[in-house]
């Protein structure tokens, strides 16, 4: 004789079975972020450490506010090539522009880290690339904290 609950409690494993593999093939996004100073400005920087989180970059963003902004972990030190593909058009100017033709912006010297800011900021605060960048708060992988001070 079949248990009366045993349909329920298939179903329930079904369930909690198809969640986990949701969960593991889709996690939730838990953005990184640290806090950084640069010549006495704060910003708060959404970690982009993986490929895909690199390429994505801000993407799909309405804005960023005047302090934030996204630090791009590489994995090696060179000039990399930054591109600001889907940003909304009041953060990039080339909306419904295809890939190959986004204005693309590299930087002259080598780098292991790279830092975007809201447009203007680094002007209005009158930051230069050899300014030294302090890690106020946050956590960055042992490798990358060579290149910040800590305070």
């Amino acid at each position: 004789m079949k248990h009366p609950l045993l349909p329920f409690g298939i179903v329930l494993v079904a369930f909690f079975l198809g969640a986990a593999i949701i969960l593991y093939w889709f996690p939730p996004e838990m953005k990184k972020t640290v806090t950084l100073d640069i010549r006495g400005a704060s910003i708060t920087a959404e970690l982009a450490e993986t490929i895909f989180e690199r390429s994505r970059g801000l993407s799909g963003r309405q804005s960023i506010g005047s302090g934030e902004g996204m630090l791009f972990l590489f994995d090696t030190v060179e000039p990399h090539t930054m591109w600001m593909k889907d940003m909304e058009e009041s953060v990039r100017p080339e909306q419904g522009v295809s890939d190959t033709m986004l204005k693309r912006y590299s930087s002259d010297i080598p780098a292991e880290l790279v830092l975007e800011l809201p447009a203007g900021f680094a002007k209005m605060h009158s930051i230069l690339i050899s300014d030294g960048v302090t890690l106020r708060s946050g956590e960055l992988p042992q490798k990358y904290r060579a290149f910040l001070e800590k305070k």
